[in-house]
């Protein structure tokens, strides 16, 4: 395998071949775009990073991302009616979620709350001034957990990985208004004029398709009672097929922590998926080897994963696969498994 070398400075070219050869080989090359699930992988990589990083700058405030995105959105409104039906979507929640999440905040002092007189499907709502302190702070914590979690990248990196995403969003989702996102960036910008707001509408918009995509997804691993996240782990025991797993790579890997990897194992082998043992060359690592149920079931369900993984990014040409797999990549590197 060629190495390959990428800019020092943070610039951000397409990874195509006639950028690969300005460089010095170095390092991994960009993955190829062959296949889609991997794609889809680094996508909830990138989004579970992300996330973890915004929720351990916000809950130093003992407070989570939805309250502070429910908060923002009460903000915007200025008291004025809201149906929960739309609340919940700007916030990326259930309605009973963030029923739940207005609940907690009022009895928290941190917003008020009442129905509104004209449509008693509706509500109305403010932030209290407590809450204005608090949600200044929540955004100061939480920008700076993203401004660490997003520093691989330089700004016009970052806005390129969001309109990317941007475009597999609108096409996941042909009733969604492309400048919705926009729309609601200028509100918040005219909130808080001097907040960039660069990183958060990255950040943002990466946890969105990643939550679009992961649907997509489960809808043919549910049927056979399986997680996005166990399945991966199954296919990769398939591609080593009883070669050494190391846990610690499979961390990054899978997009979770080590105790969710142990557990996933877990999981697999108690479901005689897979089949484990000590490597007896180094007691750090495990040797896996996929029973003859777990083989039948990868063989049944990368089909239907790889199509509806390519489906979610036919928005994206080739070359602009290959462009948004780099800049996930550079978020969340990961070792480099070829998947069966």
């Amino acid at each position: 395998m060629r190495q390959r070398k990428w800019p020092e400075d943070g610039s951000c070219e397409p990874p195509d071949e006639a950028s690969y050869d300005r460089y010095e080989m170095r390092g991994d090359e960009p993955a190829d775009v062959g296949d889609p699930f991997e794609l889809a992988l680094a996508l909830f990589r990138c989004a579970t990073r992300l996330e973890r990083g915004l929720t351990s700058g916000v809950e130093r405030r003992k407070v989570s991302p939805v309250a502070v995105r429910t908060m923002i959105s009460l903000r915007l409104a200025d008291g004025g009616p809201l149906d929960l039906g739309d609340l919940a979507r700007a916030v990326h929640v259930t309605k009973a979620n963030v029923s739940g999440e207005l609940f907690r905040l009022e009895r928290e002092g941190l917003i008020h709350r009442s129905g509104d007189p004209d449509d008693r499907r509706r509500i109305r709502a403010a932030v209290t001034p407590l809450g204005t302190v608090r949600l200044n702070q929540m955004l100061s914590a939480g920008r700076a957990a993203i401004d660490e979690a997003l520093a691989p990248l330089s700004r016009e990196q970052q806005t390129r990985l969001r309109r990317l995403a941007d475009l597999v969003d609108a096409d996941l989702d042909g009733t969604a208004d492309p400048g919705l996102a926009d729309r609601r960036a200028e509100q918040v910008q005219a909130v808080y004029p001097g907040l960039d707001l660069t990183p958060i509408r990255t950040s943002m918009a990466v946890g969105r398709i990643s939550g679009s995509v992961t649907m997509l997804l489960r809808g043919c691993l549910a049927q056979a009672g399986i997680s996005l996240v166990v399945f991966h782990a199954l296919v990769v025991v398939v591609t080593i097929d009883g070669g050494p797993l190391d846990l610690p790579s499979l961390v990054p890997l899978l997009g979770v922590n080590r105790g969710s990897v142990s557990w996933t194992l877990r999981k697999l082998e108690s479901a005689r998926l897979i089949t484990r043992r000590p490597d007896p060359e180094d007691g750090r690592r495990i040797r896996a080897v996929a029973t003859s149920d777990g083989a039948a079931l990868t063989s049944r369900l990368l089909p239907e994963v790889r199509a509806r993984s390519a489906t979610a990014f036919a928005a994206l040409s080739g070359d602009e696969q290959r462009e948004f797999r780099w800049l996930l990549d550079r978020l969340a590197p990961a070792p480099r498994i070829a998947l069966a």
